[in-house]
């Protein structure tokens, strides 16, 4: 670090490994004790339930270039049903897909995980598609993580019980996506403070994760002993809570040799939730299933309560990726964040103390990010038909870094800074510069606020110039307006050393971190003052009722929700 009180960060080149306090050498202890060990036993944990159904072949052809296709109908990965809670769902199926290009460049392959529900099929996905022939290597489409829906056993009310007269179970709710994952955290959460529930896989991360690790042994099984051509090892990537999947399938599989979390910008999640609800007041409504849960709110301090729960730590120690990071899971694996600026889920930048960047550049064996300007959650577009010729789009963002990933090419690298007068500064080798460097920027009017849908078509780029040493680039926009915020970040481009089977690769392009401007005096950042009253006993001249005014209270979820948490 540069300057008292200034913060630092570093994007590391291939194979660097920096970072104080590293505790080097064989039997190294690093981070919390056992951070890994609970994910890793459920995932080996064998279960009779996998099986797979035989894959059905087909060909794709696009430009002169073609890949033998396998459709397996269904995968199941397991049966799920911790505590015997789960009412229906247990068997976790899932549709697969693995395109194999008869023009192999190297024998890596790309597991991506995917949504969907047990109604999936197997489809080839035309960008997934075409990324496994521009890239000369296999790729896996996993659909259906979480197995979804689920039914809990507390949100059925059973025939004869609770004025159910009908003769049949009643399902007061089947939850998917965000809301079961919600649950699973609340019930482990519950458990552990009853004193019985700290070993029970109930985080929904832990089946999302085995389903992705039994995903990479089909194919393993399929490449080898039906299209007779193996692969040595695997790239993981997911979008969302697909991408938290990436993150831990990554952590605990030897097998994954390099891993891109897409919009799950949430490493270090006690920093970045708390940093999250001190820039909107609120939780953001698209978090709201963990809100109505109550389970975000125990993982982050207050002044109540400023030391998480021993409860809440433990649920940390099995989801949060920033602890097996700092355990040094990702030592020898590269990384590639890809995050929206305007994504409805999470801040884009980081909060005063969270180190995670700097945690996760020194221990990988690579770490890059990339924003995506103007696009929120759903990445404007990430999986429809790949540019080539832009390399800024998100497919092509992903295949160049790809690309490079699955043929071990260099990467370029370069450190980042945050001054305490607000600016951001990169210094990139001299040896390996960018082509081209840009500052993009946005102001959020009267709130500190990004999201897409508040903002719009808000960011713009001015390109920067090298300071005389031909180095550093330095961006400081102007000062947004009092009750203002601006946020900015420096994106660097840069030409790709490695190849495609479709001729040039696209160029590589990596940001520095996010920051938002007005900071304090040692570089901070600085938030809105939220005034809190009851305007019913404290002040109660606070609201008044009109024609275009009245006090509201909105209260989200299902007659359950109402019942059970209010």
């Amino acid at each position: 670090a540069e300057g008292e009180g200034e913060a630092e960060g570093e994007v590391e080149g291939e194979g660097e490994v920096e970072g104080e306090g590293e505790v080097e050498g064989e039997g190294e202890i690093e981070g919390e004790p056992g951070i890994g060990d609970a994910l890793t036993a459920f995932v080996k944990a064998a279960d009779s339930c996998y099986s797979y159904s035989w894959p059905m072949k087909q060909t794709y052809t696009y430009a002169g270039m073609t890949a033998d296709v396998y459709l397996i109908a269904q995968m199941r990965s397991q049966c799920w049903d911790p505590d015997g809670y789960v009412e229906d769902g247990d068997n976790w199926v899932h549709p697969l897909v693995i395109i194999n290009p008869r023009n192999r460049l190297t024998d890596t392959a790309l597991l991506f995980i995917d949504g969907g529900s047990r109604n999936s099929v197997p489809s080839i996905e035309p960008t997934l598609a075409l990324i496994a022939l521009y890239s000369g290597t296999p790729v896996v489409h996993i659909k259906n993580i979480p197995s979804q829906p689920l039914t809990f056993t507390d949100e059925v009310i059973a025939a004869g019980v609770e004025d159910n007269y009908m003769g049949t179970p009643f399902v007061l709710r089947q939850r998917s996506e965000d809301a079961a994952i919600a649950y699973s955290y609340d019930k482990y959460l519950r458990d552990y403070r009853d004193g019985h529930g700290a070993s029970k896989p109930w985080p929904l991360l832990f089946p999302m994760v085995k389903a992705a690790v039994r995903a990479m042994d089909t194919a393993e099984t399929v490449l080898r002993e039906v299209a007779q051509k193996p692969v040595d090892d695997f790239v993981v990537s997911g979008a969302s809570k697909r991408g938290w999947t990436t993150w831990l399938t990554g952590a605990v599989d030897d097998r994954v040799k390099a891993v891109a979390p897409i919009v799950i910008n949430v490493l270090n999640m006690e920093k970045n939730l708390a940093h999250h609800r001190n820039a909107y007041g609120y939780w953001s409504p698209a978090i709201y299933d963990y809100a109505q849960k109550g389970v975000f709110d125990q993982l982050i301090p207050t002044e109540e309560v400023p030391v998480l729960s021993e409860e809440a730590s433990a649920l940390l120690g099995l989801v949060d990726p920033y602890k097996y990071a700092e355990a040094g899971k990702f030592r020898d694996k590269a990384v590639y964040m890809l995050n929206a600026t305007g994504d409805e889920f999470f801040v884009p930048d980081l909060g005063a103390d969270d180190d995670s960047l700097e945690v996760l550049g020194a221990k990988s064996a690579a770490a890059h990010a990339s924003f995506i300007p103007n696009v929120g959650h759903g990445m404007g577009g990430l999986d429809s038909a790949l540019d080539m010729s832009d390399p800024y789009s998100p497919g092509s963002m992903f295949l160049a870094w790809y690309l490079a990933a699955s043929q071990d090419a260099a990467l370029p690298g370069f450190d980042w800074f945050f001054d305490n007068d607000g600016a951001i500064r990169v210094v990139v080798d001299p040896a390996n510069a960018p082509d081209e460097v840009r500052m993009w920027q946005a102001t959020s009017q009267g709130k500190r606020d990004f999201r897409d849908y508040v903002l719009g078509d808000a960011w713009t780029a001015t390109t920067l110039s090298a300071a005389a040493d031909g180095m550093t680039y330095r961006a400081k926009p102007v000062a947004p307006a009092a009750g203002n915020y601006k946020g900015f970040y420096i994106q660097l481009k840069y030409k790709n050393k490695a190849r495609s089977a479709a001729g040039v690769a696209p160029d590589l392009v990596f940001s520095s971190p996010v920051r938002v401007l007005p900071v304090d005096g040692v570089g901070a950042p600085t938030y809105p003052e939220f005034t809190y009253v009851n305007a019913t006993e404290e002040r109660p001249d606070a609201v008044y009722f009109g024609e275009d005014k009245l006090p509201m209270i909105v209260v989200y979820g299902t007659p359950y929700d109402m019942g059970y948490n209010y």
